[in-house]
């Protein structure tokens, strides 16, 4: 009877051992995993901040760069082994950190490495909008032939850029989501990014219609207008497409058609004295002609931008889902007062992962 009794409290006592071992390993995790937890919260809450400081300051990507570090260090971290990529008014960041262990040593776990992203986004309207030249299309490369091509902003395509022509200055960067082929006697691209993030386009068409028909004007059906001047207040809304067959246009604000929007006239000056955003939500834009002079954003959400003529000028940017450039001479020039025409511009910095 006694043997039993003794044996009885050694089974209880190796049970108790065991089971104190298995609880102790469980808090040493729990407590350890929670430090954890709590740190990443901290690090991506600094990595946040970090990237919206930058952002504000794009793209003087030297300027970025510092107010990134300045803001992560303030946080409590060495941005020494800050990663940071920049594609041109949007900022990415990378951080790793190895967090030691302190009660899951006796189960033999020394270290975490916990890995924190971030990206910063300057302006709301709208990435798109950031790029003098633009092409939304996953399925579409982005073609340029002619032989003369001044960019003043940046270029990117969500799949390939190909570019074939005697002579191209950009003083953007060149960003695509695949491959970059460029060929000409007279190259002038100093920044090429392959493999950039796809970039989504953005639907204002809401709110170009209630601006419309609050403080502009609305028609339904087809609308041409011809004759040696067009003006307009605020914004033209029309449900269905849009001819333009006259020389001058003036107003600032937004022109949008839900189908296309057609350029016509051998010498065609569109040259505004505003901001204008020629919008097209859900037909294309089409420029024909020889001598083309147009103030202002071509934007065809989800159709193409088509341009058919000897020379034109944009003093703006072209932004289409997909883009066709038949040109011998292509100039365009993007300013931050493009912006303004845009019925949800306004600046500011957004995070955007």
């Amino acid at each position: 009877m006694l043997k039993s009794l003794r044996n009885e409290e050694g089974s209880i006592i190796v049970i108790v051992t065991v089971s104190l071992v298995a609880l102790m390993s469980l808090s040493a995790l729990v407590i350890d995993l929670g430090r954890v937890y709590v740190e990443k919260s901290k690090l991506q809450n600094a990595l946040d901040a970090a990237v919206l400081a930058a952002a504000q300051t794009l793209p003087d990507v030297g300027a970025a760069i510092d107010e990134a570090n300045l803001y992560f260090e303030k946080n409590g971290y060495d941005p020494a082994d800050l990663e940071l990529d920049f594609y041109n008014t949007r900022v990415d960041a990378r951080y790793t950190k190895e967090i030691e262990y302190t009660f899951a040593k006796i189960i033999g776990r020394d270290t975490a490495s916990i890995t924190a992203n971030a990206a910063g986004m300057k302006d709301s309207v709208g990435e798109a909008f950031n790029y003098a030249l633009f092409s939304g299309s996953n399925d579409l490369d982005l073609n340029l032939n002619g032989s003369f091509f001044v960019i003043g902003g940046g270029l990117h395509s969500n799949r390939r850029i190909n570019i074939y022509c005697s002579s191209i200055n950009v003083d953007g960067a060149c960003e695509a989501a695949s491959l970059i082929t460029i060929q000409g006697s007279s190259v002038n691209v100093p920044l090429r990014l392959p493999n950039s993030p796809p970039i989504g386009m953005p639907d204002f068409s809401d709110v170009v219609q209630d601006l419309a028909i609050g403080q502009g004007t609305i028609y339904y059906g087809d609308r041409s207008f011809s004759g040696p001047e067009f003006s307009f207040d605020k914004a033209v809304f029309v449900d269905g497409d849009i001819t333009f067959n006259t020389g001058k246009l003036t107003g600032t604000g937004t022109i949008c058609a839900t189908g296309d929007i057609n350029f016509n006239g051998s010498s065609l000056n569109m040259i505004t004295d505003g901001s204008v955003c020629f919008y097209s939500i859900g037909g294309d834009i089409n420029i024909n002609g020889a001598n083309i002079d147009i103030g202002g954003i071509l934007y065809a959400q989800t159709g193409s931008v088509r341009i058919n003529c000897s020379r034109i000028n944009v003093n703006g940017r072209i932004i289409g889902n997909a883009l066709s450039v038949n040109t011998s001479s292509l100039t365009i020039n993007a300013s931050d007062d493009d912006l303004d025409a845009l019925p949800q511009s306004g600046g500011g910095v957004m995070l955007v992962k």
